[in-house]
């Protein structure tokens, strides 16, 4: 009896597990919170989708842009809604067969190149498209992003192992996964659609974020969105649907073809911090305090004090060398006490940091 009653708990704790998305950085997550995104950059409909027009429009609104990515036939990363280029842009190509060369004849963008035209100026989420090697894509778009040094590119996939790669190769991009009703995945068993439109793959590859299907959500869904991640929602096409979704509580939206009234709707709430992260802080500060009284009192200590305080052997023929070696000493001393304390100082902010890590 009390061994399927163990059972029971386990399996009850490890299914709610099954929808628990992951930890994120507070400073990160702000950066994504509570904005509209421009789907493919697109915030009328006189612009081509993903055109350097159509993001700069972006750009200029300050608007988030949320775009996908392909892998071309020669292993580099472009930007592009379809594979087939025909459905957007009338051209009878596909990305995945087709080289740069060949893509860059017809304008179409590398990730490269909207990264550099982007910058850190609006947030900007990459939605990796399936192809024939995700892994390769995978480290193509975390190179990109770590090369850029910008912390306000994320990624996210309707794929959960894509989105598992970042947990496990890249913790430090903002991650999330893209999702709809378990219908909608008609090309995958029953068990996977079920477990990909329930959100069912969120305890394995943790995300950050959800984009779901704007469509009414299972229980599941629901339970899936309370437990940690942003709740964000694809794709809004007018400007009262929009709205009615900063009601319902969403703190992301993809909206596609109009311009949002306020692109940025909501700021992340703040959070109290405990008596203990205070306390830490106060010690931070103090550490930091005295390492710059430290190099302040280095700085003021000039070498003139110092043969002062030696003048007595002044008249020794090997004295300048050894005030030389005594000024050395000295430099050698300060650098000594002056890197402890940065040790100090970073361990603490470290802990820090921990602590005030959001869940």
């Amino acid at each position: 009896m009390l061994f399927t009653i163990v059972t029971l708990i386990c399996v009850t704790v490890y299914f709610l597990l099954m929808f628990t998305g992951g930890k994120s950085w507070r400073d990160v997550r702000e950066k994504f919170y509570g904005n509209y995104y421009a789907e493919d950059a697109l915030i009328n409909e006189t612009d081509k989708p993903n055109t350097p027009q159509a993001v700069q429009n972006c750009i200029d609104n300050n608007i988030g842009i949320k775009t996908e990515v392909y892998m071309t036939k020669d292993r580099r990363a472009v930007i592009s809604a379809y594979d087939d280029l025909s459905k957007e842009y009338g051209i009878d190509k596909k990305v995945s067969q087709s080289t740069l060369d060949e893509l860059e004849e017809d304008g179409i963008m590398t990730l490269t190149q909207l990264i550099e035209m982007v910058g850190d100026k609006v947030p900007l989420i990459l939605e990796l498209k399936v192809g024939e090697d995700n892994e390769a894509l995978c480290q193509l778009v975390g190179d990109s992003i770590k090369a850029s040094e910008l912390k306000n590119i994320a990624v996210c996939s309707f794929h959960p192992g894509i989105v598992t790669w970042f947990r496990d190769n890249e913790k430090n991009i903002f991650r999330g996964i893209v999702s709809a009703p378990a219908k909608e995945f008609k090309s995958l068993s029953m068990i996977n659609r079920w477990m990909a439109g329930n959100l069912g793959n969120n305890g394995a590859c943790r995300p950050n974020f959800t984009l779901y299907r704007n469509r009414p959500h299972s229980i599941f869904v629901k339970w899936a969105l309370i437990s940690g991640v942003l709740n964000g929602v694809w794709t809004i096409d007018n400007p009262q649907e929009g709205k009615k979704k900063e009601a319902e509580g969403k703190e992301m939206i993809v909206v596609r073809g109009f311009m949002p009234e306020t692109v940025h709707f909501k700021d992340l709430p703040k959070v109290e911090k405990t008596p203990q992260q205070l306390e830490a802080e106060r010690k931070a500060a103090e550490k930091q305090a005295k390492y710059a009284e430290s190099q302040k009192n280095a700085k003021q200590r000039s070498i003139a004090e110092i043969l002062a305080d030696d003048e007595e052997e002044f008249g020794d023929e090997n004295s300048f060398d050894e005030i030389q070696e005594e000024v050395a000493e000295f430099v050698n001393e300060v650098k000594e006490e002056a890197a402890e304390i940065a040790r100090e100082i970073k361990e603490e902010l470290t802990e820090i940091r921990e602590k005030i890590i959001s869940e």
